[in-house]
């Protein structure tokens, strides 16, 4: 069964590439920029893995995901931070929130697909 990720992601760019990525990969990817678009997204769907920006307009990622962790029964299996942020507090918060968190800075696209089937312990 084809594995199913949220991407919430406001960087066009990075989007694009993530999603592009991660469907050639065999991935089932539904995109988000926001709040809304992530709440419209888990009303008729579940998903084994949200990789979520940690800063967004609007709500930021901890936001998203105490909107998520609210819903019930869950739609989100696994939830994994994606972010540049070097500040320890913020880091901290999205590992005790999240199940972790990606450096967009330090990721290639061949990288990503590894880190996303560690996390969702495909082999």
């Amino acid at each position: 069964m084809q594995q199913k990720i949220l991407l919430v992601e406001d960087d066009v760019f990075l989007k694009d590439i993530y999603y592009e990525t991660l469907t050639n990969a065999g991935f089932s990817v539904t995109s988000a920029v926001n709040l809304s678009d992530v709440l419209q997204a888990v009303q008729s769907n579940t998903f084994d893995l949200a990789l979520i920006d940690f800063y967004l307009p609007g709500a930021n990622g901890i936001e998203i995901v105490s909107k998520l962790k609210a819903i019930t029964p869950p739609p989100v299996k696994r939830i994994v931070f994606l972010t540049n942020a070097s500040d320890e507090k913020d880091l901290q918060q999205m590992q005790s929130q999240g199940n972790g968190y990606l450096l967009k800075s330090a990721l290639s696209p061949q990288e990503l697909v590894t880190k996303i089937k560690e996390y969702l312990n495909i082999s």
